[in-house]
């Protein structure tokens, strides 16, 4: 599957490198919410704490094809592949505090464990917290965006696959939300369900 070798390097060298269980090791399923609290045409997870409007086109694929607590979008496949659009995942959980600082320490930890020292990194704002975009992380089949944001120690990667953010993957994340979280962030330890 798309960057999914990407998305285990990065939750494994983050795990590594900060000492935090990496969601790979873990296992578990995300809770999503529904009626009142999730408008139509929102996807709504209450595990991560993220809400976020589907633009045209897109579906939510199925959780099983990705690791646990991972939302996953593209649109509709032809043949046997969708074509991704974005992937968010729980990375890493950090001391609370500066939510900034913790977006650039993870990304900058994912750079120095890749090997990448000249991975653009840019600042960005998305659901009224600051992160980084890099550029450059290793990933096949091609390049992508990887988005590092943190809330309240929770740090987040949101993968774009593309040279550049297309307007469709822009206007999903800018209705990116942040709504009140319950369960772990990460999957639990234990490998059930």
């Amino acid at each position: 599957m798309f960057r999914y070798r990407r998305l285990l390097s990065a939750l494994t060298f983050a795990a590594i490198l900060i000492g935090v269980p990496s969601a790979p090791a873990l296992a578990g399923s995300s809770a999503q919410v529904t009626g009142a609290h999730c408008p139509s045409g929102t996807v709504c997870d209450s595990t991560l704490g993220l809400a976020l409007t589907v633009p045209a086109g897109w579906i939510q694929l199925p959780r099983g094809k990705f690791l646990p607590h991972t939302l996953a979008f593209g649109t509709r496949p032809t043949g046997l592949s969708y074509h991704l659009r974005l992937i968010i995942a729980p990375l890493a959980v950090t001391s609370p505090g500066n939510d900034t600082h913790a977006a650039r320490l993870v990304a900058g930890k994912l750079i120095q464990a890749n090997r990448v020292p000249n991975a653009k990194q840019t600042a960005v704002t998305y659901a009224g917290s600051r992160g980084v975009l890099v550029r450059g992380l290793p990933g096949d089949p091609g390049p992508a965006a990887d988005i590092y944001l943190a809330r309240n120690g929770n740090v987040y990667q949101i993968i774009a696959p593309g040279a550049s953010l297309a307007p469709d993957q822009r206007r999903a994340l800018a209705s990116l939300r942040f709504i009140p979280r319950s369960g772990n962030f990460l999957p639990p330890t234990g490998g059930g369900r």
